[in-house]
């Protein structure tokens, strides 16, 4: 058996990084659809928020109408979302790892709240203004504690002990 496929090589600070980045990413798809189904559901336009979120990377040019779809605002939109995800999914990790089911979960809601407020009220203000419209939104309030649990609940099934 390889050298690199040993737990030692897949732990960082105590966290299962394997488990950590796919927590991370299955948090990220299901953040996502809810975001999308939530304003299919209130008859907002889906692509709006896409390229809000390309925008951090694309310039405030991609956020003029038309709010349509574009393979490449898309694309971006989803390397930034996922990029986030994957290291949100390590940065919950950090803070469950020791924890059981109970309190692992509580204080991935508790890092997901902890990720709104950082994301809404520090970056968006300096550094993504268009974003700070998102703010105080039910959606954007509750999909961030929503990705916690999910994120602290996937590496908890998944994470391996450091003597396995």
């Amino acid at each position: 058996m390889s050298s690199l496929s040993t737990p030692e090589h897949n732990r960082w600070q105590g966290v299962d990084v394997k488990a950590a980045l796919l927590a991370g990413l299955i948090a990220g798809v299901v953040d996502l659809a809810l975001l999308a189904a939530s304003a299919a559901a209130q008859g907002e336009n889906v692509w709006v928020n896409m390229r809000m979120t390309a925008a951090i990377l694309m310039g405030t040019g991609v956020l003029p109408p038309p709010s349509t779809f574009d393979p490449l605002i898309f694309a971006v939109s989803a390397a930034v979302h996922f990029g986030l995800s994957l290291i949100y999914g390590v940065i919950v990790a950090l803070f469950v790892r020791k924890a059981g089911w109970a309190v692992g979960l509580i204080i991935g809601v508790a890092v997901g709240v902890a990720i709104y407020l950082v994301n809404y009220y520090v970056f968006a203000p300096l550094l993504f203004p268009w974003l700070s419209t998102l703010r105080g939104g039910m959606v954007s309030t509750l999909i961030h504690p929503v990705f916690g649990m999910i994120a602290a609940a996937v590496y908890l099934k998944l994470r391996r002990s450091a003597r396995a």
